[in-house]
């Protein structure tokens, strides 16, 4: 902790993100030019700002990049992407308590930024000096990919806040426009209030009066909708 802010005697904290954008099974890391080690993009959260604000936030600013933050869990309130959380010593900034976010990105091509000397696609952090939990959430990143309850629940919300950008966003990019004609009359139709979301493997059902939506999903993203009416 040598070199580390103090405020009133004790450490300085602040709430941070790391995020690692992934692309054809591999993820991004960076090597710092501050700490010396291999990391994945990150830094603190402004002011007012969430976790995933913040994430999307150092995504661009650190890489150029923009991605899409897979919804990960059932569990109402998560924030899309979210895999992890960890703390750590960040060197002369103090204590860093990280909230750690996976993005699907659709290029490698990243911007040179100061922060950085170099960068890398891994698969893992093989030959590489960085923290052990790198490693470690670099395989959870890899690996993490969003249960069909979660994308239903999603598809639901975008439905019924008629969010055709959102719905875009939750097929697979060769899939969306095709799909659009699929749930274009339940836009036109109104809210759906669902009765029960049943999910299985790569596939969910809404049950809602009078219509049933059947969703296929791979990969973390949804690949087709069919609509049942009564």
């Amino acid at each position: 902790r040598r070199g580390a802010i103090m405020i009133g005697g004790a450490l300085r904290r602040a709430f941070s993100v790391a995020i690692y954008p992934r692309h054809g099974g591999r993820a991004l890391v960076i090597h710092h030019r501050r700490l010396g080690v291999w990391l994945p993009p990150g830094g603190e959260c402004e002011p007012g700002e969430t976790p995933l604000e913040a994430a999307a936030r150092e995504l661009r600013e650190e890489t150029g990049l923009s991605g899409h933050f897979p919804v990960l869990s059932d569990i109402e309130g998560t924030p899309p992407g979210l895999i992890g959380y960890e703390e750590h010593v960040a060197g002369g900034k103090g204590l860093h308590m990280n909230f750690v976010f996976v993005a699907d990105v659709g290029s490698t091509e990243v911007r040179p930024n100061r922060e950085f000397t170099e960068h890398r696609w891994v698969e893992s952090m093989d030959g590489l000096e960085a923290p052990p939990n790198v490693g470690q959430l670099l395989a959870v990143a890899l690996t993490a990919q969003p249960p069909m309850g979660a994308l239903a629940r999603q598809f639901l919300a975008a439905i019924n806040g008629r969010d055709r950008a959102r719905l875009a966003a939750l097929y697979a990019d060769d899939t969306g426009a095709a799909a659009e004609g699929a749930w274009a009359p339940l836009l036109a139709a109104g809210p759906l209030e669902p009765q029960a979301i049943l999910a299985q493997g790569e596939r969910a059902l809404l049950v809602c009066p009078g219509v049933v939506v059947l969703l296929e999903g791979r990969g973390g993203r949804l690949t087709r909708s069919r609509i049942y009416r009564e």
